[in-house]
């Protein structure tokens, strides 16, 4: 078991590994009157954190899109233990997007976050 201070010095070690700032974003979906919707993202209050994004270990992959096979980019996120992540929002770091694919959200200390995203083309 790892006492709180320790803890407390482990996340704070870490910030110093995030160079990178992520804004993290949550879709609003409005109806267009016409049976569809509209999607607009906005940052999430206490959503502008440090982050480090690597590129993940499976370099590229295949995925699906709207029912048509593409070729996508796949990065792993480093973010504080507590920034406040969902997985349904977008992410943005240095102007581009970034979709969440996968969240881990089991750890055994609560250091950081990870999480696998592809950028939004």
């Amino acid at each position: 078991m790892i006492n709180d201070n320790r803890l407390y010095f482990m996340r704070q070690q870490l910030l110093a590994l995030l160079p990178d700032t992520a804004i993290l974003q949550a879709v609003t979906r409005i109806s267009d009157g016409a049976g569809s919707y509209i999607e607009t993202w906005t940052p999430i209050v206490g959503g502008t954190v440090p982050c480090r994004l690597d590129p993940a270990n499976l370099s590229r992959q295949h995925d699906q899109f709207a029912l048509s096979e593409g070729l996508t980019s796949a990065y792993q996120l480093t973010l504080p233990y507590n920034a406040p992540l969902e997985a349904d929002q977008r992410i943005v770091i240095g102007g581009d997007a970034y979709e969440i694919r996968r969240l881990a959200t089991a750890h055994d200390w609560n250091v950081s976050q990870r999480v696998l995203v592809t950028k939004v083309e």
